[in-house]
């Protein structure tokens, strides 16, 4: 099975609790439907999403082109005020353990926080305390292929 993690788009800068995306962010999403177009990702057959409006965004494209519908996932949520480190981690390990009873492509789109804990929680063959992964931009991606239970990365990317 193959997994791809998604950083949102670049969102606007706005006092909103819950901002769009930026026009930056909405080319990085065309640039993803792109992406899938010309082959370079792999097709996804299921989309996940963080209920913000912003990671939404960012797979709308590619959703009407596919004709896929996103499913909002509150697990991808960032981390909540009223939510401990450890309960935070504990939603992130469920998602994981989740993810890996499914089969296909599978994308989804969340936040800076929840992809900083995710990469101190997954089993993969790859070490994320390297200096590389410590940066994750809007729009960064991952893309794993998930055996036995060990995340495999295959390509770390930025979508423009």
């Amino acid at each position: 099975m193959q997994f791809f993690l998604f950083r949102h788009a670049e969102k606007e800068r706005s006092f909103s609790v819950d901002p769009s995306l930026s026009s930056r962010g909405l080319n990085q999403a065309l640039a993803l439907a792109q992406l899938v177009t010309d082959g370079e990702l792999s097709k996804p057959t299921v989309l996940l999403s963080s209920p913000k409006l912003r990671a939404q965004q960012t797979f709308q494209p590619l959703a009407k082109d596919l004709q896929l519908r996103v499913q909002i996932t509150p697990d991808l949520l960032e981390r909540q005020s009223q939510e401990s480190s450890l309960q935070f981690v504990k939603r992130i390990k469920s998602t994981i353990a989740q993810v890996e009873k499914l089969s296909g492509v599978i994308y989804a789109v969340t936040h800076y926080d929840w992809i900083e804990d995710f990469l101190t929680v997954v089993s993969s063959d790859t070490d994320f305390y390297e200096g590389a992964y410590h940066s994750w931009p809007s729009g960064q991606l991952m893309e794993f292929e998930i055996k036995d239970g060990l995340w495999q990365l295959n390509n770390f990317r930025n979508l423009t």
